[in-house]
């Protein structure tokens, strides 16, 4: 597994230890020149001996090189494994068992790019804690749209391979040398909780766009999101144009009366199950962040 970061302390912890208890093996891990505990919660891993530590400085939003670098780091080191590429904020989640075990079985006889289904969830979000996303994000989308209102674009997967190519978003993969083939994988989803707080939200817009700016080489289609959000929050419109990313509990209600919404809550039920103490994967992200 890959993971790019920065400034996600409020989430990259529980991110970790959901995949190792998932069955993930070792991590790859890139720490974009994080200014909170992002660094530390890694590094905590990298002792552990189940996380390869990068640090990249630069704040010019090369998502597709600094992941195509970990894809080629993760052949390096397990030439025989399965990769996939995930951000802080998703959680691969298989129907049923191991997720490695999963996706493997999935690409039995295939080595082409897997993709899997992403699905966002949501909850109020004003005045909320953004580390406890899994007490108040318990809705998800019916059908997976984009903030823009698009379709909501998959994530990627595939056997390690030395010449692979993973184009930003974590969206796309290809083999230059060769004929690309894609498969859905549709016994895997991405759950994902990209506001988990209004602040939080907002902050990571604000880093995100600053990034992308600072790279002058960045095609406008890439982060066309962040460059509409930021435009509106320049122009003080964010609640106008964006107000759907507003979200109060009346707003929950509203949406899952009219069937856009419905409540899910299994990654939490995974994460935290009863309520006689703290489960150990809950206490052991704690314990970081």
């Amino acid at each position: 597994m890959t993971l790019l970061v920065r400034d996600e302390a409020d989430i990259v912890g529980t991110n970790i230890a959901y995949h190792l208890a998932r069955g993930v093996s070792h991590i790859i891990a890139t720490d974009n020149g994080s200014t909170d505990e992002t660094g530390e919660i890694l590094r905590t891993y990298e002792r552990l001996g189940v996380l390869t530590y990068i640090l990249e400085e630069a704040h010019t939003h090369d998502q597709g090189l600094w992941v195509t670098r970990m894809a080629h780091e993760a052949y390096r080191q397990f030439p025989s494994s399965f990769v996939f590429h995930v951000d802080a904020d998703e959680f691969w989640w298989p129907a049923s068992g191991n997720l490695v075990e999963t996706l493997i079985s999935a690409f039995h006889g295939f080595d082409g790019v897997g993709t899997v289904r992403r699905v966002n969830y949501v909850g109020p979000n004003i005045g909320r804690v953004s580390g406890a996303f899994l007490d108040h994000c318990r809705y998800r989308q019916v059908t997976p749209v984009s903030v823009l209102g698009s379709p909501l674009p998959g994530k990627v997967c595939h056997l390690a391979d030395p010449d692979i190519w993973i184009d930003h978003g974590n969206h796309r993969a290809l083999f230059p040398e060769r004929e690309t083939f894609t498969r859905e994988m549709d016994s895997v989803e991405v759950l994902h909780f990209p506001n988990r707080s209004l602040d939080q939200f907002i902050s990571k817009i604000r880093r995100g766009i600053a990034a992308v700016r600072n790279n002058g080489a960045l095609p406008e289609a890439v982060c066309r999101t962040w460059r509409e959000m930021a435009h509106a929050l320049e122009r003080d419109r964010f609640g106008v144009e964006f107000e759907d990313q507003i979200v109060t509990e009346a707003d929950i209600r509203s949406r899952v009366a009219s069937g856009e919404l419905e409540r899910c809550t299994k990654l939490r039920d995974f994460l935290i199950p009863g309520n006689n103490g703290e489960p150990e994967i809950w206490a052991s992200t704690q314990t970081h962040s």
